[in-house]
């Protein structure tokens, strides 16, 4: 198939495993000025020399598929385009930062050959296969906890405003709501959010600090945490964990490392092997039901954005 690359923000690596089984066609910024040398070399560094236009408008026409990875404020405009146009669209997230613009994103997919899938490629690792596969052991799945812990190092200038990078919640904790959805399958009913933006180093309104709680179908419950506090000398950029209370036991991921007690004692897990988020993503668009599926991509944007809606809410609410 012949990709385009569309913006050098978050996750675009995902698909640079499949670079050389199918034609980069070119690349583009999302906006003029966005930085695409990074991602020029990457792709030089694996043999490939893509064409680099001024104008993703440009490249549309060149291309079957788009990865979009652009300021989270116009990833949904650049992924209508590319839906009118029916090019598969593998797409940061959030696929929108408004509501409004998620109900228009949902509008344009319906009148469109192609889809857009984003890009939660965290269901694919070891840990988090491995965690899905073990639920069985411990019975009816009960409780959640999420955690996301990110280093802020210095971030670009969209960051600083809300209008632009859309707050913490579907930027960072959208991960964890996507694991508790993808291991539970449960809709939920209610939801409660806090942010906070003190000690963010001149982030401007950047939240540095969140808390989601939820109610799930059947009364289960789920948090997630989510913050950019995480110590440069860290070994990894994010502190990613899980912990799953059934009615039979508990499973639980840190570092990477899933631990299950149940009726048989305490132990680790050994690990099954990653999976490839992009190269399912290309399966789904030959008509394999694998991978990310756009209506759990929608879902997911829509239960991020109301829980930042619920936290910025009550910001109002205490300054009145």
């Amino acid at each position: 198939m012949n990709i385009g690359f569309i913006g050098s923000a978050g996750h675009w690596g995902y698909a640079l495993k499949q670079v050389n089984n199918h034609k980069v066609a070119g690349i583009a910024p999302g906006h003029p000025g966005e930085n695409m040398e990074g991602m020029k070399k990457s792709l030089s560094d694996l043999g490939v020399e893509v064409v680099a236009y001024e104008n993703y408008m440009d490249l549309l026409a060149q291309i079957e598929v788009a990865v979009v990875a652009s300021r989270p404020d116009l990833n949904a405009s650049i992924t209508e385009e590319c839906l009118k146009r029916d090019i598969y669209v593998f797409s940061e997230k959030p696929l929108a930062i408004t509501m409004e613009q998620l109900d228009k994103l949902r509008e344009v997919q319906k009148n469109s050959k192609a889809f857009v899938s984003a890009m939660f490629g965290m269901r694919c690792l070891p840990w988090f296969r491995t965690m899905k596969e073990a639920l069985p052991a411990i019975g009816t799945i009960r409780l959640l906890n999420g955690q996301k812990s990110y280093k802020l190092r210095t971030r670009p200038d969209y960051y600083k405003k809300q209008e632009t990078f859309g707050g913490i919640i579907p930027w960072v904790a959208i991960h964890a709501l996507d694991w508790i959805y993808a291991m539970t399958g449960l809709s939920v009913n209610r939801i409660d959010a806090m942010t906070n933006n003190e000690y963010n180093r001149d982030h401007g309104d950047l939240e540095m600090t969140s808390i989601c709680m939820f109610e799930l179908e059947g009364g289960v419950l789920a948090s997630v945490s989510a913050d950019f506090y995480r110590p440069v000398p860290a070994k990894t950029h994010g502190d990613d964990r899980l912990r799953i209370v059934g009615t039979e036991g508990v499973l639980e991921s840190i570092d990477g490392v899933v631990k299950l007690i149940d009726k048989d004692g305490e132990r680790e897990l050994p690990l099954l092997a990653a999976e490839d988020v992009f190269e399912q993503f290309l399966r789904r668009t030959k008509g394999e039901d694998v991978g990310v599926s756009s209506e759990d991509s929608f879902y997911m944007t829509e239960v991020a954005l109301k829980a930042e809606a619920s936290a910025l809410k009550k910001k109002e609410n205490i300054s009145k």
